[in-house]
């Protein structure tokens, strides 16, 4: 017995639990009776807002019972309710009794295929609905995960379930989750035995678990933090030609990213990283080389943004202006690298003063991130701009 791929069991699962949170949400966006229901049912609004998060899992039968006796609502969408909510928790229960039985026969390859897959999906999803759906259950069966392997016995399984469901979690906005993931995955890296394992997986697990963390504290705004991850990073890398030349040029680009949020720093230090790192995918080939490259003149592009200068904002022009007749033709870029690109398009925009095509741009990288569920992007989007967004 083997767990379910994520083709089939995404729609068994996920679906239901989006029939039931898109009926739920428009009965309460009428003013107050989010308020109403959470007192009827007694239970907190928090957690009655919490339902309404795809990744969160299905309320309690007792629970889902109370909440919809409370809803001002007719028998028939009453039962409707009821019947997707339980066919949910049926669905949850299904999967857990898989992952046990995998977990009882040491079946971790199987689960780890299953992870992957969903992660394929999310990050380079054909709709916008697979790639919402992936991302909330990446998340969801990364934390179930972790809770049913030994790390001291498993630490290389342990690890990837740690930087598959990180990376889901930082995209859904919840940091301090993703946090979690990372520094749990840098504990049990660090003190497992390499001479028990493939050399070659523990190293590049040691440098995924570092990159990860930087990424993490970026999203965190611990920008200088994350640049001393990042030169950890690089002095693991460097004896090691094989891992560098893999892992160093995104090492690089976070670097980048980081700098660029410094609240002053040097635009050449930038521009050595970028330079450094164009350099090192002139000799590399890997299967990511294209959209590795757009992705650094991105991160190249932000610092020229985050500089500020009318030269710098000339420079990112330059970068940039190429990829925006081209980005609708690239089939590789997933819906999360849309987004950051349609998001620096509009800071540039707005330095430089061009209202109407940084607004193309926003709502542009707005819509796709909302659709897709990229939650952190949204909230970056509206930190940055605010009350301009809704002029």
């Amino acid at each position: 017995m083997a767990l379910e791929s994520s083709q089939r069991f995404l729609p068994a699962y996920l679906l239901h639990k989006q029939v039931y949170i898109d009926v739920l949400r428009g009965v309460l966006s009428t003013h107050g009776t989010k308020r109403f229901v959470a007192e009827a049912a007694q239970i907190s609004p928090v957690y009655l807002s919490n339902i309404l998060n795809l990744d969160h899992h299905p309320p309690s039968s007792d629970v889902a019972g109370r909440i919809i006796a409370a809803l001002p609502v007719d028998s028939v969408t009453k039962r409707i309710l009821e019947e997707h909510m339980s066919l949910a928790r049926q669905s949850r229960a299904v999967i857990d009794g898989q992952m046990r039985y995998a977990a009882r026969y040491e079946m971790f390859e199987d689960m780890l295929h299953d992870l992957q897959g969903l992660y394929g999906q999310s990050t380079f999803g054909s709709t916008a609905a697979q790639t919402k759906h992936a991302y909330a259950a990446l998340a969801e069966q990364s934390r179930r995960l972790l809770k049913i392997v030994n790390p001291a016995r498993y630490p290389n399984a342990y690890v990837r379930i740690c930087m598959l469901g990180q990376d889901a979690l930082s995209v859904l906005n919840q940091h301090s989750d993703a946090l979690w993931f990372g520094l749990q995955a840098k504990y049990v890296i660090e003190r497992s035995n390499p001479a028990k394992q493939s050399r070659e997986d523990f190293e590049y697990l040691q440098a995924n678990t570092y990159y990860a963390l930087s990424v993490t504290y970026r999203n965190l705004n611990l920008h200088q933090q994350a640049r001393d991850i990042c030169h950890q990073t690089v002095a693991l890398l460097k004896p090691d030609p094989r891992l560098s030349r893999f892992w160093m040029p995104h090492v690089l680009r976070d670097e980048i990213k980081a700098l660029a949020h410094l609240r002053r720093f040097a635009i050449g230090d930038a521009e050595g990283l970028y330079f450094q790192a164009r350099a090192m995918l002139d000799w590399r080939d890997g299967p990511d080389d294209e959209l590795l490259d757009i992705l650094l003149q991105q991160a190249m592009a932000e610092a020229y943004v985050g500089h500020g200068t009318t030269r710098s904002l000339r420079k990112a022009d330059e970068v940039l202006n190429w990829q925006i007749d081209a980005l609708p033709r690239r089939v590789q870029v997933g819906p999360i690298h849309t987004t950051i690109l349609l998001k620096t398009f509009a800071h540039l925009r707005w330095k430089q003063g061009s209202n109407e095509e940084w607004r193309y741009f926003v709502n542009q990288a707005l819509d796709v991130a909302r659709r897709t569920g990229l939650q952190h992007q949204v909230d970056q989007i509206q930190r940055q701009y605010g009350a301009a967004l809704g002029r």
